[in-house]
């Protein structure tokens, strides 16, 4: 359930490229639709390398599938996917054909992750989730959310129910193979972005001004507490990066910028790790050569997390 050798907040790969995510999920934000508690979403999770070989090959599968390969084999199977990004086939991938091909690998990734997450819902194989079904897969009896989130569960529930309802396009009350990656992976879906901000501000804005102080901002839910070195980081984080405005306050606008991670950026950050760490020439540019060379990077790359993408033509390679 999660984006295949890797799976958005304080990740060691956005680490390093920029400070967008915030932390490593843990299975609970991943069942509960890889939220974080601070009501932003985890986007990615894992290793730098393991980011980069998901971003490439759009599959967790894939990417483990590639861990186990031999070099040579390794090698082999990358020079295939390199040549399906140089879309030009003008023998070099340029920035905009890996954005492209790393923005098709998160769509890919969102669509696996949202697949395994169906299967495991739909227990009695009809092809659809009911509300009850979801209910007893993630809250029921001996669920990791009913044994260790309890005092999070009421209002989970609340703001789920409003998802499922959300994502049910034909309002029959079940959610179909169609319909459930908006309810499973919400963030990737512009129709489901207000709803989220609106679950966060109810957690958060404690005044019920429509804005969140800093305080707000830092404030856990259920009584938990921040540490000093949390509470410093994220303090930078809100006057820093979210604060757009720097009036004080988050608007609704910047509290979406805070919690709806933009694929774009993500990608074209990517993009930029991939080309400093494998334009041996730095003419700006890949060639197909370069990303052999580098393959430890690319096959370990949200490049490479085109998984899906990979199986389809794994028989050509």
């Amino acid at each position: 359930m999660g984006r295949k050798d890797t799976v958005y907040f304080l990740a060691l790969i956005l680490l390093a490229m920029c400070s967008l995510h915030e932390g490593k999920a843990s299975r609970f934000e991943d069942l509960h639709h890889e939220r974080v508690d601070n009501g932003a979403v985890n986007h990615h999770e894992g290793s730098e390398h393991e980011f980069d070989h998901q971003a490439i090959l759009g599959s967790k599968d894939a990417a483990e599938e590639f861990e186990d390969l031999p070099p040579e084999e390794a090698r082999r199977r990358l020079r295939g996917i390199a040549k399906r990004m140089d879309s030009n086939q003008d023998g070099y991938v340029e920035k905009a054909e890996l954005s492209k091909w790393i923005l098709s690998s998160f769509d890919m990734l969102t669509r696996e992750e949202s697949l395994e997450r169906f299967e495991d819902e739909d227990r009695n194989k009809d092809g659809k989730v009911s509300w009850e079904e979801h209910f007893a897969e993630n809250f029921g009896e001996g669920s990791i959310l009913h044994e260790h989130h309890e005092e999070d569960v009421p209002r989970m529930l609340e703001e789920d129910r409003e998802l499922f309802a959300l994502a049910d396009d034909d309002r029959d009350g079940l959610l179909s193979k169609e319909e459930f990656p908006a309810f499973s992976h919400p963030h990737e879906f512009s129709k489901m972005h207000m709803l989220l901000v609106n679950h966060t501000m109810r957690r958060k804005d404690t005044n019920k001004d429509g804005k969140l102080t800093l305080e707000e901002y830092l404030k856990e839910d259920s009584g938990r507490e921040m540490s000093e070195e949390v509470r410093v980081t994220e303090k930078d984080r809100f006057e820093l990066d979210l604060d757009r405005n720097r009036d004080g306050n988050l608007d609704l606008s910047e509290v979406k910028h805070w919690i709806i991670p933009d694929n774009n950026d993500i990608a074209d950050q990517e993009v930029e790790h991939l080309m400093e760490n494998s334009d041996s020439d730095k003419d700006g540019r890949l060639s197909i050569q370069e990303i052999i060379d580098h393959h430890e990077i690319f096959v370990g790359s949200e490049a490479t997390d085109y998984g899906e993408h990979l199986h389809k033509f794994k028989d050509e390679l």
